[in-house]
């Protein structure tokens, strides 16, 4: 199967490594340290150029694709690649970091939406079960995003033991109407407002904001109060750093989400060699 990849960045990457063995993959990168990383890391063809460009699409072999996967960290990027891959009749998977822009992609008739939070907080949510197990335990998360939306909607057990913690006015406001849930507006890191959150009397915390250091800080007070902890780093560096120090249940989204996309695609192709068998 011939793979065309635009976005090379953790998630694209990550995608690549998985399937490059038993599958053609060319990924288009156009910042040139991550397309470097790429050479590195992948065992396919990298092309350093912008994958808007039609002619850079040519050069990676976009007529003889069967399947464009556009995972840049834009979305009207990525809208614009999938535009371009269905109008030569392509199947797209494209992501999308922004969920109210999913209507645009569906009217693009584009394949695959892929939202990382959301593949992310299906095995947050396993990882929370396997820490905390009891339905009743209070969960506080520090960091009102995308990620925390997706994570409290799966959370479906526990959603109404949880307390959010989110420092920007208009996020907060976003999250209070999506989840329902009490949602502080302000600084996860000081203090007295994690204790004005209930952080004394939570079984868990979640530091699940864009920022590490934040993230990291968030789960070492916690930890020394005993409490059990979860972390997103958004760097691959840093989930590595903070396994070293302790943070067991360390999370990368775009990691998470490349794996469960990767196993979908070979799925896929593992039915479709079946129904082939079938037919002879």
């Amino acid at each position: 199967m011939h793979i065309l990849i635009v976005g090379g960045g953790n998630m694209g990457r990550e995608i690549a490594k998985s399937l490059s063995a038993d599958n053609e993959v060319v990924v288009i990168e156009k910042d040139p340290e991550i397309a470097e990383k790429d050479i590195e890391d992948i065992d396919g063809l990298v092309i350093r150029g912008d994958g808007t460009q039609l002619e850079i699409l040519e050069q990676a072999g976009i007529d003889n694709t069967d399947l464009v996967l556009a995972m840049t960290n834009n979305d009207e990027t990525n809208l614009l690649i999938g535009v371009t891959a269905k109008q030569k009749e392509k199947e797209v998977f494209a992501r999308v970091r922004d969920p109210t822009h999913i209507g645009q992609f569906e009217r693009m008739k584009i394949d695959k939406v892929i939202i990382p939070e959301r593949y992310a907080a299906v095995t947050m949510v396993e990882r929370i079960k396997d820490v905390v197990k009891d339905e009743k335990a209070r969960i506080l998360i520090v960091g009102g995003g995308t990620m925390c939306r997706e994570l409290v909607n799966a959370l479906h057990k526990f959603r109404n033991n949880i307390v959010i913690i989110e420092k920007d006015a208009a996020v907060s406001e976003k999250t209070i109407q999506e989840t329902h849930k009490l949602v502080i507006t302000g600084d996860g890191t000081r203090m007295w407002m994690l204790e004005r959150a209930g952080i004394d009397h939570a079984d868990l915390v979640a530091a699940i904001t864009d920022n590490d250091g934040v993230n990291l800080l968030v789960d070492e007070i916690a930890r020394e109060k005993g409490k059990k902890v979860i972390a997103r780093a958004r760097e691959l560096e840093h989930k590595e750093l903070f396994e070293k120090l302790g943070i067991e249940n360390t999370i990368n989204i775009e990691t998470l989400a490349a794996q469960s996309i990767a196993e979908e695609i070979r799925k896929k192709q593992w039915n479709e060699k079946e129904k082939k068998k079938e037919k002879t």
